[in-house]
């Protein structure tokens, strides 16, 4: 039993052989974690109103590890901005961007990992008004931001599931993740006609759908975000119980059969 498409891969690779071998009566299956999606989906609206009220804020909620990757995310806002600033300038976009970081800081590592983030930040001319770092945040903060925000930003690489895009998903937010893992398999994805998000692998790549996001029609973004809300209600909770409740009773089955 696995958390993702990505995962039972993974383990298929690995010991795909040796089960075969055996002739294991099961094979790997996917169970997906789940998930705050109806706390999230009954807490913000979604609809014209509160589409006008969202912001042009790039919003990333991750623990301040190094497999999250911020700093790409740093770069790739920073080139976002200049061609942000240009079409400013011609009135084509307005508004100021903003990007929000959100997690949770552990030990002393993690703090160092912050005030290094910020060191980039100035390096990359990010002001405040570019950029705001948020640790150990209450959930009322967390929900607040994912109700404001307009782009859900996901930068690790093969990422095993990502309950974070699928909250993004659940908020209303249209994620920009990662080309890989998890949520490329099994999050953002084509859901009723459409498309959910997008992904991303580099500065170029991210800073592109940041543009494309907040350039887009205020309805059909607003279409997307209605589109990635459904996708997410299949990692709620009660969908988890369905799942569990399955292979659990795969695993009593078997244990029937040895008896």
């Amino acid at each position: 039993m696995t958390n993702s498409s990505w995962t039972a891969s993974h383990i298929r690779t690995l010991w795909g052989p040796v089960r075969t071998k055996r002739r294991k009566p099961f094979a790997v299956s996917v169970v997906f974690p789940p998930c705050a999606v109806d706390d999230i989906i009954n807490a913000i609206p979604l609809n014209a109103e509160s589409e006008a009220k969202r912001e042009p804020t790039v919003l990333y909620i991750a623990q301040f590890r190094p497999e999250k990757n911020h700093a790409l995310l740093l770069r790739s806002f920073a080139r976002f901005l200049k061609s942000h600033s240009r079409l400013k300038e011609k009135g084509e976009e307005p508004g100021l961007p903003k990007l929000v970081l959100i997690g949770s800081v552990r030990d002393a590592s993690d703090a160092t990992r912050v005030y290094e983030l910020r060191l980039l930040a100035h390096e990359l001319h990010l002001t405040p008004n570019h950029i705001m770092f948020i640790t150990d945040a209450s959930f009322p903060t967390i929900l607040s931001h994912l109700a404001a925000a307009s782009v859900g930003a996901n930068c690790m690489w093969n990422e095993h599931f990502g309950i974070g895009v699928v909250e993004y998903q659940a908020a209303g937010l249209i994620p920009v993740v990662n080309d890989s893992g998890g949520p490329k398999m099994d999050i953002v994805i084509a859901w009723e006609g459409g498309d959910t998000g997008f992904k991303a692998s580099t500065e170029e790549g991210y800073a592109k759908r940041f543009a494309q996001v907040l350039g887009m029609d205020g309805e059909k973004r607003l279409e997307m975000r209605k589109r990635a809300r459904g996708r997410a209600r299949a990692f709620g909770e009660e969908e988890f119980e369905k799942r569990w409740i399955g292979e659990v009773g795969k695993l009593v089955d078997m244990v029937g059969e040895k008896n």
